[in-house]
């Protein structure tokens, strides 16, 4: 496989990863304000105020972080488990 391949199958895995964890809720972000909850994982990237036909918010930045983050981390285990 050639290193573009495998570059954007870790880009896509990180990618999908970062997406499922924004179905969870962040758990070690205290809520400042009540009534808003902050989703993703390691980084909170979505923002909702929890009242009836609130839409989501996305934080680009923290997005971004996050993706970079499981970017790294998917591509250490690769990197990992290919020298075994």
């Amino acid at each position: 496989m050639s290193r573009i391949k495998k570059l954007l199958l870790l880009m896509a895995l990180a990618l999908s990863i970062t997406m499922v964890t924004g179905a969870f809720a962040e758990p070690l972000i205290y809520p400042v304000l009540a009534g808003v909850m902050y989703r993703g994982f390691p980084f909170a990237w979505l923002k909702q105020v929890v009242y009836p036909g609130a839409l989501p918010e996305i934080l680009w930045q923290a997005f971004f972080v996050d993706v970079v983050a499981w970017f790294l981390l998917v591509s250490l285990f690769y990197f990992i488990f290919r020298k075994l």
